[in-house]
């Protein structure tokens, strides 16, 4: 679904990503990890469209997304759930999810994935008239994410979704990312909580200073003593 090939990116002068390679199959939970400044956020923004890709390849079903704008990368299938959440505080929760819904080219459409977001997030039909800026760091998650769900992607790419969370909402977040592989969707998880993400993912990916350092099953890296000691908080001489 998703193959990247020698990918180079970064803010003007400053480069980040390296000549990054990887891939994500269909309805796979593919995971990267890597501390902070590792590049993780430069790379789903620049998958997305937001950050300009300077080298390489990004190949969506075998479609090169350079210089494609980031609202057709949304209607190709990709969506991304920002880091932080991102959501319009002083918008609604159903606008902020009809407004992630734009792509759909009928209202018939657009009213049908509101009614699908709703069955896998009760609390926000419940929310649905409240302001997005007064929910929980919680249900604020769960809007990011069905807001992504609106367009309809086969890819979706989140970006941190536990920061800041209590741990019980955390486990819930985990647990409704493992429902949306199960439901047909590919994920692409950027965590910090690497033992959490390499728990409920196929695969994953190390990235330190914008390279990849290590890739393999989930199982393989959680088992890796160089990525226990750097991530999982263990020493294991």
């Amino acid at each position: 679904m998703l193959k990247i090939k020698n990918l180079k990116t970064g803010y003007g002068k400053l480069k980040v990503l390296h000549d990054l390679s990887m891939h994500v199959a269909p309805g796979e939970i593919v995971t990267i990890i890597g501390a902070n400044g590792a590049g993780k956020t430069t790379l789903l923004n620049t998958i997305a469209g937001l950050l300009q890709n300077q080298g390489g390849e990004i190949l969506m079903n075998s479609q090169n997304l350079k210089k494609i704008r980031p609202q057709k990368i949304v209607a190709l299938g990709c969506s991304l759930v920002p880091e932080g959440r991102q959501v319009f505080a002083t918008m609604t929760v159903r606008e902020n999810l009809i407004l992630g819904g734009y792509v759909q080219k009928q209202k018939k459409q657009t009213m049908q994935e509101l009614k699908n977001i709703y069955k896998i997030f009760p609390v926000l039909e419940e929310r649905a008239d409240q302001l997005a800026g007064t929910l929980s760091g919680g249900e604020q998650q769960m809007l990011a994410i069905g807001r992504a769900l609106m367009a309809k992607p086969r890819l979706i790419m989140m970006d941190e979704p536990s920061t800041g969370l209590a741990p019980l909402i955390v486990k819930d977040i985990f647990q409704i990312i493992v429902k949306l592989r199960e439901s047909g969707n590919t994920v692409l998880l950027v965590e910090q909580n690497a033992k959490a993400a390499l728990n409920i993912a196929d695969r994953g990916y190390v990235l330190e200073t914008g390279k990849i350092v290590s890739q393999g099953s989930a199982n393989d890296l959680l088992h890796n003593q160089d990525v226990q000691k750097a991530y999982l908080g263990k020493d294991v001489r």
